[in-house]
C-alpha cells in the first residue's frame, strides 16, 4: 500500500495517494509503515493544497517520533524527491517536504526539523 502511495503521488494522483497511505496506517503494526504513512499522507495533502490537514497529519507524525527513540526507517526517497523538487509547489512547501525526508532518513534531528518549522512560520 505504501508503494501504491508513493507511486499515486508520483503519478499526480494525490487523492488515491492519501486513501493508500491511510490504509497502510490503519493495519500497521510497526514503526516504519507507521512513518512513512504519515509522511505520504503529509505529502499527499499538501499537494492538494489542504495546508490544514498537512499541519494536523504533521503533528501527528512528530508526537509519534517523539514516543520512539530511535528511527531508522529503510525506505528510499530517492523516487518522490524529485517529484517534489520538480513540482508546482511554492518553494517553502518543497523545503518542508525535503525537510522532512531528512529527518527521516536522520540527517536532521526533530528539534532541527521542529526549529526550521518555526522559522518557516507557515505551519
Amino acid at each position: 500500500m505504501l508503494n501504491f502511495s508513493e507511486n499515486y503521488i508520483i503519478t499526480k494522483n494525490y487523492v488515491d495517494a492519501h486513501e493508500m497511505a491511510e490504509r497502510a496506517l490503519n493495519i500497521a503494526e510497526e514503526g516504519e509503515v507507521i512513518i512513512i504513512s504519515h509522511f505520504l499522507m503529509v505529502c499527499s495533502f499538501l499537494f492538494q493544497n489542504k495546508k490544514e490537514d498537512a499541519t494536523s497529519q504533521l503533528n501527528t507524525l512528530i508526537n509519534y517520533l517523539k514516543t520512539i527513540k530511535d528511527w531508522t526507517p529503510e525506505w528510499d526517497f530517492s523516487d518522490i524527491a524529485p517529484a517534489i523538487e520538480s513540482s508546482d509547489l511554492d518553494d517553502n512547501t518543497k523545503s518542508l517536504m525535503l525537510s522532512l525526508i531528512e529527518l527521516l532518513e536522520n540527517k536532521i534531528t526533530l528539534d532541527e526539523f521542529k526549529t526550521y518549522l518555526f522559522e518557516l512560520n507557515n505551519f
